[in-house]
């Protein structure tokens, strides 16, 4: 039996955690993007309602309910309308610490959940991406495949120095914990490796990047950047589509890769007939021209790394 959410209160745990996870394996996360700076932006953008709609769809869904079940309004209602308290710990102007509760709309707690810790992934970042770092000294040019969407063809040996930051920060005993989610007493197998969340395992990717393009810290999600957006979904959906299938502890490496003694010995070895994935590439492609902006509503395409029109269906 699932028990109430400590901060939703009048949903479940469980399911909420699941739906959290779900999203962040996906990259979907709330933020407001004011026109100027770094965008063509006419008017304010923002994704909320969007992730507020997923939210509920995919909660209803653990709960085994559709839009239409009893009790579904009432969740809708919750998730749009509602409030919850934010404990906080401040200082008074003696230094003191005082809790204070604070009413914050739900919007807030999906934020938080589903952005929380990235911080935590910069801490050691140069230790753990070393090799990458190394090799792209060397070949300054290899940094076209950060954020290439997966569709370039790096080397062998750029595909073993990413995993091997990925590994890297798996087995770092002191901080495994907060970054993948793996307690110090625990051995990483490979079995345990290849069952980490997706998310854990880009947003290593993303921290490494970031770090090697000296990147600030993100903006608060009220007031995020363009930029900042548009080139996380670029790092995700590049390790989603290149890194994250040689992330199972499986040998893609043709054997260059040696597996770290903290492996189980015993493995299943995967069948040596695969077919083959490359797709030829047209010399020539289309040049296609970039929309102009637009005052109505608009949503982001993952795929373009855009804002295109919603679409109409009325």
């Amino acid at each position: 039996m699932q028990v109430p959410s400590t901060t939703l209160k009048f949903l479940r745990a469980g399911n909420l955690a699941d739906v959290f996870t779900e999203m962040r394996n996906r990259n979907h996360h709330p933020v407001r993007i004011k026109p100027g700076e770094d965008n063509d932006l006419v008017n304010v953008w923002s994704n909320v309602v969007p992730i507020q709609w997923e939210f509920c769809y995919k909660y209803l869904s653990k709960e085994g309910m559709t839009a239409s079940s009893k009790g579904a309004e009432d969740i809708f209602a919750y998730v749009f309308y509602g409030r919850y308290e934010y404990l906080r710990t401040r200082k008074d102007k003696d230094g003191n610490k005082e809790k204070k509760k604070t009413l914050k709309p739900i919007i807030h707690a999906l934020h938080f959940n589903l952005t929380s810790h990235r911080s935590r992934f910069t801490t050691n970042v140069e230790h753990h991406f070393r090799d990458l770092y190394k090799l792209l000294d060397e070949n300054p040019s290899w940094e076209k495949f950060f954020d290439d969407l997966g569709e370039g063809e790096p080397p062998r040996i750029y595909l073993i120095s990413v995993e091997m930051a990925t590994r890297s920060y798996a087995l770092d005993k002191r901080t495994s914990k907060m970054t993948m989610g793996i307690g110090p007493s625990r051995q990483v197998t490979r079995k345990l490796y290849a069952e980490i969340k997706p998310w854990r395992k880009y947003e290593c990717y993303v921290a490494g990047v970031r770090f090697r393009r000296s990147r600030p810290t993100y903006r608060k999600w009220e007031d995020f950047s363009w930029s900042d957006y548009t080139e996380r979904n670029k790092l995700y959906q590049t390790y989603m589509n290149r890194h994250l299938k040689l992330s199972d502890g499986e040998d893609h490496f043709g054997g260059e890769l040696k597996d770290p003694p903290e492996w189980e010995e015993r493995r299943f070895i995967p069948s040596t007939t695969k077919k083959s994935s490359t797709k030829k590439k047209t010399e020539n492609k289309s040049v296609k021209s970039e929309p102009k902006p637009s005052s109505g509503p608009m949503m982001f395409d993952e795929s373009k790394g855009r804002l295109v029109p919603f679409m109409d269906l009325t």
